[in-house]
């Protein structure tokens, strides 16, 4: 049996699945942060806001069938979704909230 792909297998640990702040960090690092560990309360506050609205749009997805998944509350909780899916989604908000062209 093939074992779930996961971008940071070192962060998600025996969990399976990477915890948001990780997430947030190589959401920023795409973004053109080279230096997320310096990000401060005000900015990981709005990205819980986005990761919330990446669990919003996986929900609504019609192939999704990994059942109900609870809100982000805090940046070390981590949920059933896959890490690339968190990270585009975050990545893709923060582009679109930061009015960038890219």
């Amino acid at each position: 049996m093939a074992e779930a792909s996961v971008q940071k297998p070192f962060a998600a640990g025996k969990g399976g699945f990477t915890p948001l702040e990780d997430l947030i960090r190589s959401a920023l690092v795409r973004a053109g942060n080279f230096s997320p560990s310096r990000v401060d309360g005000e900015v990981m506050m709005m990205m819980i806001e986005l990761a919330n609205r990446v669990i919003e749009e996986v929900r609504r997805h019609p192939y999704w069938t990994g059942g109900d998944i609870d809100y982000y509350n805090d940046i070390t909780e981590s949920r059933n979704i896959p890490d690339m899916i968190m990270i585009d989604g975050l990545t893709a908000h923060y582009f679109l909230q930061q009015g960038s062209e890219k």
